[in-house]
């Protein structure tokens, strides 16, 4: 204000213009750190960013509109200012816009310092060849001048709804990046891809023996970290788009998927009543995966702390003893083992050795299977209709029931379990169609070549498709052969 006060030639009226104008941004900068935003003296912001800013977050200009597009106008005078060779302006243009410069920092001096402007640099403006601006810039400055040594008491500006809500729908004070924004999705895409494969990675190293189940640990910290990472990676993109970047992403998506639905769509419905059964479609499909997702982030836990000690807590059901581990999921086996080719002279020396040890185990002896039965004379013997069979190994395979059979009260299970340093086996079953768990229902600790394993009463199971699952175990814990599954049908 004192080299504006004192220029009396146009190379100092230019240089007036341009220590106005940076001094003017320099408070600016320095009210906006003082109101809470210390952001803007640590990132590079351009003169109509800060001034969008100053308009956004604080009340300086006094809700005047016309304030913000005046000063990036001065702005542009004082660019031409500094670089003459791109565009020179005329003596008159410069003295009539530091003039303005100068009237608005008055103005400002008040708001920025909390003080009157000091008597000593209210200046009298200069005589122009061009005509004064006619009215005040301010319409509310005093008619009187206060005294340098008067203070006036700032007051924080009142809580604005409106500022805030304008920066949740739109980023005014930078302009959109796109190559930014598409590098953080793929960067995003990549991320959780490689959690995905770092867990599964993890689960399945961490089974194996030590050292290498101590790669599985690393392969699960590995998965936490690039997960937090890839939550501050979404966190910036939704930064960047804000709500209103948001809602047209997902809008344009909705539209794509309801026009892809509609081009492959055969149904004779009109085309508005087969976009709102898309439309249902679509919610119930995302709200499952979103479910289906939040399930397995859940249980990432508790399945690598299975998979590390190989015993999990599941809920005791009736009938049950909790000192009986043999409901315990097993293991998968690290190596999985070979189908020996089994001769018939082994499987019946197999037989008889079985035969001779079933007597003190509650699963009825392979001499009992061989009695015909009413209720399964009329099943087709596995040699007539081998495709109604399980693909199982014979040393954990299903006889019975067969592939699609219908049950309707309490069947026999019927096949083999019998591997080397066997332990015990089981049976579980669970529901198709719905997201239901597999459910025990009975475990035995003899082995079985070929005959009876157990019992199944369905007689309490609503009406349904149902998988039967036969799970074999040996002394280690784990299952050698995968675990022989045969879908039924229970009718009653």
């Amino acid at each position: 204000m004192q080299k504006y006060s004192a220029a009396d030639s146009e190379a100092e009226v230019k240089d007036a213009m341009l220590h106005l104008h940076t001094g003017l941004e320099k408070a600016m900068r320095a009210y906006l750190e003082s109101q809470g935003y210390g952001e803007v003296g640590h990132r590079e912001v351009s003169f109509p960013e800060l001034v969008d800013l100053v308009r956004d977050n604080t009340n300086l200009f006094r809700g005047d509109p016309k304030l913000p597009s005046l000063l990036v106008s001065l702005n542009t005078t004082r660019v031409k200012i500094a670089h003459p060779e791109e565009d020179e302006l005329s003596p008159s243009k410069i003295s009539h816009d530091v003039e303005k410069l100068a009237s608005l920092i008055h103005g400002f001096w008040p708001g920025l310092f909390g003080e009157a402007c000091p008597v000593s640099l209210q200046v009298a403006p200069h005589p122009r060849p061009t005509p004064r601006l006619q009215e005040p810039i301010f319409s509310e400055m005093p008619a009187e001048p206060i005294p340098a040594e008067t203070t006036v008491q700032r007051s924080p500006p009142p809580p604005e709804s409106a500022p805030f809500l304008r920066r949740l729908w739109k980023d005014e004070s930078h302009r959109f990046q796109l190559g930014l924004f598409l590098k953080r999705v793929i960067g995003m895409a990549i991320l959780f891809t490689l959690i995905k494969g770092s867990v599964s990675g993890a689960l399945i190293t961490v089974r194996w023996p030590e050292p290498i189940k101590y790669a599985g640990v690393a392969l699960l910290l590995l998965a936490v970290g690039l997960c937090l990472w890839g939550i501050v990676t979404t966190w910036k993109v939704l930064c960047q788009l804000r709500l209103k970047g948001l809602v047209i992403v997902l809008s344009i998506g909705y539209i794509l998927l309801i026009i892809a639905s509609l081009l492959i769509s055969d149904s004779p419905l009109p085309l508005h009543q087969k976009a709102w059964l898309a439309t249902q479609q679509l919610i119930v499909s995302t709200g499952h995966k979103v479910r289906d997702v939040a399930q397995a982030l859940i249980r990432i836990p508790e399945e690598f702390h299975f998979a590390y000690t190989g015993y999990r807590q599941p809920v005791l059901l009736p009938g049950m003893d909790p000192q009986d581990t043999s409901y315990l999921t097993p293991i998968p086996a690290n190596f999985p083992a070979q189908l020996p080719s089994a001769a018939p002279t082994a499987i019946a020396t197999r037989t008889s050795d079985v035969t001779q040890v079933s007597t003190p185990t509650p699963t009825p002896t392979p001499s009992p299977s061989l009695a015909p039965t009413t209720a399964r004379t009329a099943s087709p013997s596995p040699i007539a209709l081998p495709s109604s069979l399980p693909d199982c190994p014979p040393q954990a395979r299903l006889t019975a029931p067969r592939v699609n059979e219908v049950i309707r009260d309490e069947i026999q299970v019927k096949g083999a379990a019998n591997i080397e340093n066997f332990a015990y086996y089981k049976f579980e079953f669970k529901r198709e169609g719905t997201e239901d768990e597999w459910h025990w229902i009975d475990s035995f600790k003899t082995p079985v070549e070929e005959g009876v394993l157990g019992t199944w009463n369905v007689s309490n199971l609503p009406d349904g498709i149902y998988t039967l699952r036969l799970t074999v175990v040996n002394a280690q814990g784990n299952y050698p052969f995968p675990p022989c599954e045969v879908r039924v049908q229970v009718k009653h």
